[in-house]
Formats: structure tokens, sequence, C-alpha cells
């Protein structure tokens, strides 16, 4: 806002940080200028507000007529597409609340008519491979079933008529690269994501000749069930994990095989098809899909594993993690894997290693197979690299790469502000609250809650707002262990509630509003809404109608 001054200029610039003397440090911002000019026309109260821009930063720096500047007021307007904030998590572990608030800024601050992957340097670009895991963390935190729709569009616009492929980013107007890394798994699993949370199954039906064409032209680039096409792989890990070549401007993986990545994402594409074969009425498509994903998933583990060890490639924590997370590991050899994948987090000192993709998958993967200990370690770590580390370094917002870059070589790729590990955030929901939407389903119409009871945590609170109304669940542990679980199931929803046996055999019993449900390994009926209870393997599980409810064990 500026004040009766004509013909006065003013500059502002905007930048993420600033060196010891306060100065803007712009190199990260590349060839973008990330500056407004604007000459007063002396109205005794004027507003510039740029209308055909927007500018990501942390800092300012104003320069004009000193005249014009004392009287100057400054406001900053945070601007992005207009989709609900649906989301919310909290827990007692304040480090984990702060990693939660970094991510979910940092996806608002990349929601422009796209997801883009930063909003400051000369890009702002909707890449794929970054979606394929950043999905899953952005619909729990934001309503973006129309957004969505529309970025698919983009991507099949970006489709060859002929041959099937894709470009890395949509829309493809800048830096992008057709036929798309296979790792750009998000054009199928975007769409599934939307059709599990939002129940949109004409999302699929739209696009289902263009899932084909993508799945079939990934055949056509395979050898004997391996696909070796890799542009990027898992991209961006801890700097020591990249190849040399590539630190400057990127950063491939030198411990992980690209053939390893894109012939795993060629196989989840393949199920996650097969899948939409069998929704959309096309039985014989979804039985050549599984049959197709069945064989690649062996010739994945004729190429990669060694059974003997449980080593898959080289043993890399994301060639671990990563067939892990897929289901393509053998049942004999799990175990195997799942110690080799601790062993590599032992190496490291318990850090990370992993790059864009596969870090969403550690804490998820860990804690399925009993090592939630081992995930929250990562969470927490304070220590490079990790987003502790990005906290200590006075991050407000998530890193595009582990390390703290603002000058110097690596500053081609050296955004403040970039989504792709905050996917990490999906955990909060989907292992800690246990919030699993369910084929059966979609659109909340039943799904999964398994909390993880024996994270330690002494209280964790989701909210989380469906289609159908608002979900609610979560817990809290008094100092004398006793559990309190509440649960808000939305209208005409099912929830299975999911807690683990183990918890159950010492506390002794289940209410629910001090009514005793369980007891003994026994359901007891009686609880409104509460319809069914019984032992799975080490889980006990019932079936919840609409309403909400307050479970206590011990």
């Amino acid at each position: 806002v500026l004040r009766g001054i004509a013909d006065a200029a003013l500059r502002l610039r905007h930048a993420e940080t600033v060196d010891a003397a306060g100065r803007l440090q712009v190199e990260n911002l590349r060839c973008a200028a990330n500056t407004d000019r604007y000459v007063s026309r002396g109205d005794p109260r004027e507003i510039f507000e740029p209308r055909f821009t927007g500018h990501g930063f942390r800092y300012a720096e104003i320069e004009g007529d000193p005249a014009l500047l004392e009287g100057l007021e400054v406001r900053a307007v945070h601007v992005r597409s207009a989709v609900r904030s649906i989301g919310h998590f909290s827990c007692s572990d304040e480090r984990l609340n702060r990693i939660h608030a970094i991510a979910v800024r940092t996806e608002a601050n990349n929601l422009h008519g796209l997801p883009t992957d930063c909003p400051q340097r000369d890009e702002r670009l909707g890449w794929l491979n970054d979606m394929t895991v950043r999905a899953e963390e952005a619909v729990h935190n934001f309503g973006l079933d129309r957004l969505y729709e529309k970025w698919i569009d983009d991507i099949a616009d970006t489709q060859g008529g002929v041959t099937g492929a894709i470009a890395d980013t949509a829309p493809a107007f800048r830096f992008g690269r057709a036929p798309a890394d296979p790792v750009c798994a998000s054009y199928l699993l975007v769409p599934w994501l939307a059709y599990l949370h939002y129940g949109d199954r004409r999302i699929l039906t739209d696009h289902y000749a263009g899932f084909q064409a993508w799945v079939n032209y990934l055949e056509n680039l395979a050898e004997e069930g391996i696909l070796s096409f890799s542009s990027y792989g898992d991209w961006a890990p801890p700097i020591g994990q990249a190849r040399a070549e590539s630190i400057g401007a990127g950063a491939l993986s030198m411990a992980t095989p690209g053939a390893l990545m894109s012939t795993g994402y060629w196989y989840f594409q393949l199920t996650v098809l097969a899948k939409m074969a069998a929704i959309l009425g096309d039985r014989a498509g979804a039985d050549r899909f599984a049959a197709k994903a069945a064989a690649v998933g062996a010739a994945f583990n004729r190429a990669f594993l060694d059974p003997a060890t449980g080593r898959y490639a080289t043993g890399s924590q994301a060639c671990q993690v990563f067939p892990l997370y897929l289901g393509l590991v053998p049942d004999g050899v799990r175990p195997a894997v799942v110690a080799r994948l601790v062993e590599a987090l032992a190496a490291a000192d318990g850090h990370l290693t992993t790059g864009n993709l596969c870090t969403k998958y550690l804490p998820e993967v860990l804690a399925a197979d009993g090592r939630i200990d081992l995930a929250l370690s990562l969470l927490r770590q304070e220590t490079y690299p990790s987003w502790g580390y990005m906290l200590a370094q006075g991050a407000t917002t998530v890193w595009e790469r582990w390390e703290h870059v603002v000058a110097g070589p690596q500053c081609g790729m050296a955004s403040h502000n970039h989504p792709m590990y905050g996917a990490v955030d999906a955990f909060f929901y989907n292992t800690l609250a246990g919030i699993r939407p369910m084929e059966a389903g979609p659109g909340f119409e039943e799904f999964r809650l398994r909390p993880a009871l024996e994270s330690g945590l002494e209280k964790v609170f989701v909210r989380l707002e469906t289609p159908r109304g608002r979900l609610e669940t979560g817990w809290e542990i008094d100092s004398e262990k006793r559990i309190t679980l509440p649960v808000q199931v939305p209208w005409n929803a099912v929830a299975w509630l999911e807690v683990p046996a183990g918890r159950v055999a010492r506390a002794g019993e289940i209410r629910e509003s001090g009514r005793v449900i369980w007891r003994a390994g026994v359901f007891v009926p009686g609880a409104d809404g509460v319809e069914a209870g019984g032992a799975e393997g080490d889980l006990i599980r019932f079936r919840i109608r609409s309403g909400s409810y307050r479970f206590q064990m011990g």
C-alpha cells in the first residue's frame, strides 16, 4: 500500500534464503527474476498486487524512493488453487507435528492449477515422477478431486497417438521428456487414489484406453520381463549416494539400478490396471493384466533377488524396500529381505539413503514388518540427512535435496519449497492413524482403521473430511497405560477397526462407551453400531457402522 507520491519507482525482489549479512540469495532461482517493478500514480492510497504472476519466497527486498518507503505497508498474500483443506494430524511428538506442518505447507504452496514442483524458480512444473509418491500425502490434506481430474487430462494431452508414450511433465511445455521414465506411474496411481478417496469411477472410464496404451508402450521397451529404460530412477538421494557426474544438475542414484525401479513400477502399474479393468467390467482385461503383472514380478525376482541372502541387487535401502512395498518378495524370503533392509539402515547409522520415491516407502514398510521403532527413528533424526535436519536448519517448507544448499554448483537443483520429500506425510495418516480406504467401498464407503498402538506415542489424533462426512480417529494412553480410542465413522460408511491382539491380551477386554464388547477372545454383542468382532491372526477386528464411538482397553 503506497500513499501520495507520484512517479516513484519501486522494486520488489523475492528469495528463499539470505546470507549472513541479510542479503538475498537468488542463485537457486536460476534465470527466474522473481522481481516486480512498479511506478506509483500518486493517489492518496494505492495498492500494488501482481495479478499475472506469483512468487515463491520467504524473504523480500524492497527498494525505492525513501519518501515512498517511509509510508509503505507490506502484506504477503498466500495464493493457491481454491482446494479445501480436509486433513488434520497431531500427536504427542512435537517433531512429528512439525514435519507434518512443513509437508502440508509445501503442498499448499505448489497447487496452482496443477501440482507444481516448486513455486519460485524458472520451472514450476507438474512432474509425474514426484507425483508418483506425493499424491497420497496430498489427498489426505486437500480436496483435490477436480484439480486431479484436470491434471490427468493434461497428461493424456501429452500422449502419443501411435506409441502410447507420455511426457514426464504435464502440461508438457518446458523441460518435459517423452517418453516419460516408467517411474512416472502417477498417470495411473493418481486416478486410482481419486477412485479410492473420492469414489470417482469416471476418471478411470475416461482414461482407461490411455492407461492401457502407456502400459503397453512400457512392455514394448522391455526384454524378457525387465524394463531397463530409466531417466531418473530413485532420484535425488543424499549426495554421497549420487553419481558424481549428476551431482550438479541432478542426482542419479549410484546404489539403486534404474532397471530395478523401472521394472518395479511397470509391475505396479500392471497390478493397478488389472484392478481398474475389473471395476470397469473388463474381466478379460483384468485377467490379462494380472497375468502380465505376475510374469513381470517373476522376472523381477529372477533378475534382482538372491534368495539365499534376501538381498535385492546392491542391497541398498531402496533396493530392499521397493519390492517389499510392492508385495513382490516370496513369503519364505521376506524375513531375510527385511533383515537386509535393517542392516542397510544400520550401515547408514540409522539414516536413510533413499531418493524421492523410495523414501516414502521406508517408514511404511518398516512399520508393516514390525519395526515401527525404526520407522519413527528415521522421522525423528535431527542430523543429515533427515527432515529433522531441515527443521534444525530453520526450514519452514520441505527442501528438494537432503543437503542445505544455498550457493554453489548444486544450486541448479536446490529448491527450498519442494513437495517430493513431503510424501512421507502419508505415513501419519495411513500407518500411525491406520486409515486405509478399501476397494470394496471407494470414497470411504468402507475403510480400514488399524491404529499404530504399539508405536510408543502417547497420543494421536486425525480428522479427515471424506465425501461421506467427517472421519475421526486416534488414541490416548494415560499414565496407567489405559488406552482410549475414539472413532467417528461418517454417514453411510462402514469401518473395520483392527487392534493388536497382544495389546488386548494385556488389557483383558475392550469396552465401548463403558460396555464390554470383547473379553477372553469372544465378541460380546450389545454396543450400538458395533456389529461384529473376531480374531484374525494377530489382530482383533470390529465392523462398525456410522456414528461416534469410544473404545477403551486396560
